[in-house]
């Protein structure tokens, strides 16, 4: 199994790249039926109501997250951007910040899994199914007494690593090219966790 889906080198990469792990485990937490869909019992549902329009800001919740400015040799290549993940039709808020050290890249993101329970469900689930071969590792872990996942994988030589953080945050650091499998671990060491779980209000 891929825990990310191949994306273009030395271009700024996406939130849903490692997350992929936990939304497929989050899938498979909630079941899936592979044989013909049953009819109906209830009357189809009212028609959805009409979708945000492209020109109008979507709320970003009250995360407040505190990036570092660098993590050990690695600088802030720009700005803190905000965005969203798209699960189930759920706009999750999120934000991210990319470092560089020369040819190295390393992300920072935070979600607030409190708006989609589906995240804390595939995040444990991912957790439960452990791998470790020559090409891929999946390994359950803890970090400053937290819940945490790691994956690395030998093809990109990404590391990366998931932490769900008090008040439902899910953070992720992935750093490529890794110098080890668990150099995304390594790195996390040396980030404020409270500052990623930061919040305008509890």
């Amino acid at each position: 199994m891929s825990v990310r889906a191949a994306l273009p080198p030395r271009h700024p990469r996406v939130c849903a790249a490692p997350l992929a792990v936990v939304l497929l485990m989050a899938l498979g937490t909630l079941g899936c039926d592979d044989g013909p869909p049953s009819p109906p019992d209830e009357p189809p549902a009212p028609d959805a109501p009409p979708r945000r329009p492209a020109s109008e800001a979507m709320p970003y919740g009250d995360l407040n997250t505190q990036f570092p400015d660098s993590i050990g040799p690695y600088e802030a290549s720009g700005p803190v951007e905000q965005n969203h993940a798209l699960v189930n039709d759920v706009h999750i808020p999120s934000a991210r910040r990319q470092y560089l050290d020369g040819e190295r890249e390393l992300v920072i993101e935070v979600f607030d899994a409190r708006m989609a329970t589906v995240l804390a469900q595939g995040f444990e689930a991912a957790r439960m199914l452990e791998g470790d071969t020559l090409d891929e590792l999946v390994r359950a872990e803890q970090v400053a007494g937290n819940d945490a996942l790691l994956t690395w994988t030998r093809a990109e030589a990404e590391s990366a690593v998931q932490v769900m953080l008090p008040g439902g945050v899910l953070a992720q650091l992935r750093v490529w090219p890794a110098d080890r499998r668990d150099h995304a671990l390594q790195l996390l060491a040396a980030v404020d966790l409270g500052g990623l779980a930061r919040r305008t209000r509890r």
